[in-house]
């Protein structure tokens, strides 16, 4: 049977449809608490970077198909004059970012296909960077933040998210349990992953950025732990403001879904916790506000 596609929006629905995280109630928790780190955060710095008469000029690097953009756009389009630019090395998300700008008749945002780790823009041509769930897949990210310093204007802000290295406190806790009752959690997930993809569309479902035809980047390469990136940071010339959690407790792995009285229980402890200063170290991921020195 052929079972080849030449249409690569229908290959790509194919790949997501397969893939487990894609449906994954617990995961969309994380993705949905990342969003709206990041749009606090971006709106915090708005308020701040307005002046009459004078756009922002926002990046956003791996844009994917533009939603990130266009949810910004949403929300803060009629308060503020801004100009987005999204990039991303998917020409298959460009092309849909694009034609979604077409159809609705989109004004102040481009989109362009563009390797993270080269970068063509102006010196200093933007005022606020923001990058999500990239810096992992990218094999030497001080050179990343070497490049986005350059064009970065003088007291800019990028805003980060990204994996905690080794999980949440929550997550290490597990494991050292685990590892007291010679439990092996890996065993545990592979189990219950396969009885959550079938095993003749695993291997062409996007888990990750490489996994499908249609993906593009790498797997997860430069996962840190806050003091490394902190450190990594200061060296490339930027000041760390503010450090927040940026996902949930746990990822959103098939384990919740059989226990999600547990996950239930995480949500909660999570929104009493979130307030608190040093709440990210109950979070899977990190959101990083660092500003370029003066």
């Amino acid at each position: 049977m052929d079972r080849s596609i030449d249409n690569l929006y229908l290959l790509r629905r194919i790949e997501e449809a397969t893939a487990f995280y894609s449906r994954s109630y617990s995961n969309r928790y994380s993705n949905w608490k990342r969003i709206r780190t990041i749009c606090n955060l971006f709106g915090m710095e708005l308020k701040l970077r307005a002046k009459p008469g004078q756009c922002i000029k926002v990046l956003e690097i791996g844009c994917g198909d533009g939603w990130l953009v266009y949810k910004l756009k949403t929300l803060f389009d009629d308060g503020f004059c801004l100009d987005f630019t999204g990039i991303d090395i998917s020409g298959l998300d460009i092309d849909f970012a694009n034609k979604r700008k077409e159809y609705f008749d989109h004004k102040n945002c481009d989109f362009k296909v563009m390797d993270v780790q080269s970068l063509s823009f102006m010196p200093e041509e933007f005022d606020i960077i923001i990058s999500s769930e990239v810096m992992e897949h990218i094999e030497e990210p001080k050179n990343f933040l070497a490049s986005v310093y350059g064009i970065l204007k003088k007291d800019g802000l990028i805003i980060l998210t990204t994996p905690q290295l080794d999980g949440s406190v929550l997550v290490k806790s597990i494991r050292s349990v685990s590892r007291l009752l010679r439990i092996r959690i890996d065993r545990v997930r592979e189990k219950m992953e396969s009885a959550s993809v079938n095993k003749k569309e695993r291997p062409l479902s996007r888990f990750s950025s490489s996994g499908g035809k249609t993906g593009a980047g790498l797997d997860h390469v430069s996962v840190h732990s806050v003091s490394e990136w902190k450190k990594m940071f200061s060296e490339t010339g930027f000041k760390t403001v503010c450090i927040r959690g940026a996902g949930g407790m746990l990822f959103g792995t098939p384990f919740l879904y059989e226990y999600r009285v547990f996950f239930a229980l995480t949500m909660i402890a999570d929104a009493f916790l979130e307030p608190l200063p040093f709440s990210y170290i109950f979070s899977e991921n990190l959101l990083f506000g660092i500003r370029k020195k003066l």
